[in-house]
């Protein structure tokens, strides 16, 4: 995860010099939830969101997002992603997304944990955007749902997130 963001994101700063007609930078704003579980702390929440997306020849997605989330407390959710899309109206997707959640938790202590879990919730998983239409100039889906997997040492973190309604404008 430390590594993909910072790769998620030169792609991004660097792609549109490959050439003009290849790459689509669109912004876009979200809604949803995302939630982390494990045996040492639980996070997460709904909220909203803003991101950056870079479409390059049409099919190829490397996305960035911030989105601020509560239920659970105030959580600031940060994803990096790329993946692949069927190009058309219909534009489904299907992404590779690293996330990082920061701020408020539930932490759970255990005999065999004498300390709380601390710092971030990292996880890696894969995301799937099943209703997902483009046009020239904008993208809209309406359904995303994710399935995460990341380490609370020494515990395995299982994590969900679900997009509601995403929307996207070309520039």
């Amino acid at each position: 995860m430390r590594r993909a963001l910072p790769l998620a994101l030169s792609a991004l700063l660097f792609a549109p010099a490959a050439g003009a007609g290849e790459h689509q930078l669109s912004g876009y704003v979200r809604g949803g939830g995302q939630l982390h579980l494990s045996a040492a702390r639980t996070m997460g929440g709904i909220g909203g969101g803003v991101g950056v997306r870079d479409v390059w020849q049409d099919r190829f997605l490397f996305q960035v997002d911030a989105s601020y989330l509560v239920m659970l407390g105030n959580v600031l959710a940060l994803r990096a992603g790329a993946g692949v899309q069927r190009r058309g109206l219909y534009s489904p997707a299907v992404l590779l997304v690293g996330s990082a959640l920061l701020g408020d938790q539930l932490t759970f202590l255990l005999p065999e944990r004498a300390s709380p879990a601390r710092g971030p919730a990292l996880s890696i998983g894969l995301a799937m955007a099943p209703l997902r239409f483009a046009v020239p100039g904008a993208q809209v889906s309406v359904l995303e749902l994710g399935v995460l997997v990341g380490l609370d040492s020494p515990d395995l973190a299982l994590g969900f997130s679900v997009g509601l309604l995403e929307i996207a404008a070309s520039f």
